[in-house]
């Protein structure tokens, strides 16, 4: 990027992938980042702070880190909603992406009409984040960073999988569950053994029994193609003991 911005063109725009987690959390390369590149990737802020100073006009992907903005999780939610009740998740996520530097356009998949209302919404008229509201945000991206979730955005980068494991499927329903607090402990509560139930009945109908963790070989092709740096075999064995532990009773 350094070197096409320092040539004599006149840009017409740059589409990048930004959003507030990428550029309000400190980013720490992983030895299985290192492993798999050449150098570490370009962080989200290095990234923005380059492109400033040209003027070139940003087209922004990703606001929404894959929906994981979008959906967040209990605790998050509750801090936001507590400055603004009736705002989304999404609605954080997309205003402070707009009111980036040189931005004129923020893409946002949506697959319902409520999204596309809310979207409208949201830009009709826009109007950047408070200084409070960017405190706000700032704190439910801590709770959020904390939780027990698997950073996968859902690409389907990591697809197809050579041995029929649904990648994508089996993160997903984990972190749905780690978002609401639906992940059992094991400490022997009725209320336990229902989330131990509900996480194995959801698991078993999201992900069909030849497509589920414990089929994965480890044979790592997937890996190098996850944006988000997923030592994926290995999240899919420890997500496969826990399911195997699960329908013991454990």
């Amino acid at each position: 990027m350094e070197h096409l911005i320092a040539q004599e063109i006149k840009w017409d725009f740059a589409m990048v992938q930004l959003n507030y987690h990428d550029l309000l959390h400190q980013y720490v390369p992983s030895s299985l980042t290192r492993r798999n590149l050449d150098g570490k990737p370009a962080q989200a802020r290095w990234l923005l702070d380059k492109l400033t100073p040209t003027g070139i006009p940003l087209i922004i992907m990703e606001p929404l880190l894959g929906g994981r903005l979008a959906r967040m999780n209990k605790n998050a939610i509750k801090i936001m909603q507590h400055e603004l009740p009736d705002a989304s998740p999404a609605s954080w996520a997309l205003r402070y992406a707009a009111q980036l530097p040189n931005v004129f356009t923020v893409l946002s998949g949506m697959t319902a009409m409520d999204h596309l209302r809310d979207n409208i919404g949201i830009y009709s008229p826009f109007t950047p984040l408070s200084d409070r509201e960017s405190n706000v945000l700032k704190n439910a991206l801590d709770i959020f960073v904390t939780q027990q979730n698997i950073p996968c955005t859902n690409c389907g980068y990591c697809m197809p999988c050579a041995y029929g494991v649904n990648i994508p499927a089996i993160f997903t329903h984990y972190n749905n569950c780690a978002d609401d607090e639906l992940l059992p402990k094991g400490d022997g509560t009725a209320e336990d053994e229902r989330k131990r139930r509900a996480f194995l009945v959801g698991h078993d109908r999201a992900v069909p029994d030849l497509r589920q963790a414990i089929r994965c070989t480890g044979c790592n092709q997937c890996t190098p193609h996850c944006p988000q740096r997923i030592d994926v075999p290995s999240k899919l064995a420890e997500l496969g003991r826990l399911v195997e532990q699960l329908r013991k009773g454990g």
